[in-house]
């Protein structure tokens, strides 16, 4: 028998030392902390010898839940199914509302084949603590169970766990799959998702070249978070904010999309003009430490087939010291990938620019990109300050010129 010093040298050891005052051979607590030795801390858990404790546990403390979890437990591991039954019942009584217990109720349910029984204690551990829910529907995936069942028996219209179910899901489902749970979801919890929600949905389309229906998409995402309808507003329909002007915030889709990580020595950031006559713009410093290479501002469009645009765009720069700047850069995706390049900014200047490109017959989507391409040459670290502006496209009608991608841009200087 271990004696109330014994104890009590054991457990200040642990650094509990006010535990262990209370933690004497004749109390609950005590015994449990046995078990769990033995079931819980040890590889492999000795079941029969911790048994022998939790029951004792529950002989001194028939009123914790916890103890009959742990007794039902120690019998389900020993195969004893209908004491483990009549255990768990016990602990649900007292403690209904404890997410860990209705989870372990229901992975029991599971084990035994009873899986409608089982879904409804997991559906209540989830509405209990949200955070257990991402540990859960994987299983009834595993299951069988399509993903709109899953939604439906398991997770309730809390729409923070929606959201989550939802990007979740998009890892792994095929398009059709994707379509269906979205038309299911967005029918019976229709406020339950936000716009993070459809820009990870649009990234997805975009992703499987489904450029039609993420289209659409983009259009639902801009008249809810924006309150702009693309119908009235051409030049957005075409190039979304190209001035700046809206803001930025969703942090993907057709915003501009600026990397978190920078070369060292670079800033690129959406600030104001260099006087206070001109508004928002692409602000891009280089404070000379490298002859670095930069592609890390993006900005997606769609386009149409076949069809030809002139990119208009205001660059203004100041002391760039490199013969190898800046320069914006069209890319159409394909086999291989078609690629338009704006002339190199160097030096201080202020014009305007138009670049001419076209669509092959099954293009739908283009990216746009500022680049900077590491020099050849010896010490030629890159210096100074850019700042573009007013990106607009023109979709060009069928009588102008048939420029092509790659094809040699206009330019125009303006005043300084």
């Amino acid at each position: 028998m271990i004696n109330h010093g014994r104890a009590t040298l054991l457990f200040e050891r642990w650094g509990r030392a006010a535990e262990a005052q209370a933690l004497w051979p004749f109390s609950s607590p005590f015994a449990k902390a046995l078990g769990d030795r033995l079931f819980k801390a040890s590889i492999p858990p000795d079941a029969p010898a911790a048994a022998a404790h939790y029951r004792r546990a529950l002989e001194l403390n028939p009123h914790e839940s916890v103890h009959w979890q742990d007794w039902a437990e120690v019998n389900w591991r020993l195969g004893r199914r209908d004491a483990a039954t009549r255990a768990f019942d016990m602990a649900i009584a007292l403690a209904p509302n404890n997410h860990r217990l209705q989870q372990e109720i229901g992975n029991f349910l599971l084990e035994q084949g009873r899986i409608e029984d089982a879904a409804q204690r997991h559906a209540r551990a989830i509405a209990l603590r949200p955070e257990v829910a991402r540990g859960i529907y994987p299983v009834y995936w595993g299951l069988g169970w399509s993903p709109i069942r899953t939604a439906k028996v398991l997770l309730g219209a809390n729409p923070v766990i929606l959201r989550r179910y939802w990007i979740d899901c998009l890892a792994w489902m095929e398009p059709p799959q994707a379509a269906e749970l979205w038309e299911a979801l967005t029918q019976d919890h229709k406020h339950a998702f936000d716009d993070v929600s459809r820009v990870a949905y649009f990234d997805f389309l975009v992703s499987r070249r489904l450029y039609p229906e993420a289209q659409r998409m983009w259009s639902e995402i801009v008249k809810t978070y924006h309150r702009v309808d693309l119908a009235d507003n051409p030049r957005d329909a075409l190039f979304w904010n190209g001035d700046f002007s809206r803001k930025r915030s969703l942090g993907a889709g057709l915003e501009w999309l600026i990397a978190r990580s920078m070369p060292p020595g670079v800033q690129a950031v959406i600030a104001t003009g260099r006087d206070e006559e001109r508004g928002p713009c692409l602000w891009i410093h280089f404070e000379g430490r490298d002859n670095i290479a930069f592609h890390h501002v993006r900005h997606g469009f769609f386009i149409e087939p076949g069809a030809r645009y002139r990119l208009h765009y205001q660059v203004r720069a100041l002391n760039v010291t490199t013969d190898c700047g800046p320069y914006v850069q069209i890319t159409i995706p394909g086999e291989p990938p078609l690629r338009a390049s704006g002339a190199v900014i160097t030096g201080t200047l202020n014009r305007t620019y138009e670049l001419d490109f076209a669509a092959p017959p099954a293009a739908r989507w283009a990216e746009l990109s500022i680049r900077r391409d590491p020099s050849r040459k010896l010490d030629n670290r890159i210096k100074g300050d850019v700042w573009f502006d007013d990106f607009w496209l023109e979709a060009l009608d069928g009588d102008a010129a048939a420029p092509t991608a790659g094809a040699p841009e206009r330019e125009r200087e303006d005043r300084l």
